[in-house]
């Protein structure tokens, strides 16, 4: 029986369609227009089984004309599935000058959740540098034994970005993406979707 190249290519290639169609979006989104007129600041996903510890990246992409001088976080968790392990800049942000600081405190309003606080900054002195674009950092937490496959933990993102002004101001627009960790792996997410 002929089956045509193209279809197999797609069967054999299926867990990787929804990254292609997530890089085509964000190419369409981000070549002009909104993304050229914002800043964003993102978290980035990732995927880990109960009792892994997973370190999420931190992004910095400023709008043309922008020099960013700090960025403060604060990373809203559940604690009950997560622990908050540590905080670090990237070698990005190191050979730049800069620096990260971290606090972590329970939220007064809700006691089932706890907020990481992380401030960003340019190196100090004269001439300052501003925090370069890409990746500025790591956030790391320990997924629970108890959490449950297919488990998706929010990390909800509040983000403040200053320039460089003395004194700063702050950066508007800016376009802050939150965080997710998946609980599963990837090769039991191949084989859902195959099947």
């Amino acid at each position: 029986m002929y089956r045509n190249p193209i279809t197999i290519g797609l069967e054999v290639n299926h867990c990787l369609l929804p990254g292609f169609l997530l890089m085509i979006a964000v190419g369409l989104f981000s070549s002009e227009g909104l993304a050229q007129e914002s800043t964003h600041v993102t978290v980035s996903p990732v995927i880990g089984l109960p009792g892994d510890e997973v370190s999420l990246p931190i992004y910095l992409e400023t709008a043309p004309g922008t020099e960013v001088g700090s960025i403060a976080l604060e990373i809203i968790f559940p604690h009950h599935l997560l622990s908050f392990l540590n905080a670090h800049e990237s070698f990005l942000t190191t050979t730049a000058g800069g620096r990260l600081a971290v606090e972590v405190k329970t939220r007064d309003e809700w006691e089932d959740q706890s907020v990481a606080r992380l401030i960003i900054e340019a190196a100090q002195g004269e001439p300052r540098t501003p925090l370069p674009d890409g990746q500025l950092g790591f956030v790391a937490f320990q997924i629970s034994t108890e959490a449950h496959m297919s488990t998706k933990i929010p990390l909800q993102v509040v983000a403040r970005v200053m320039d460089m002004g003395d004194p700063a101001q702050q950066v508007e627009p800016i376009v802050v993406h939150d965080g997710e960790i998946s609980v599963g792996n990837l090769l039991f997410a191949c084989f859902f979707y195959l099947h």
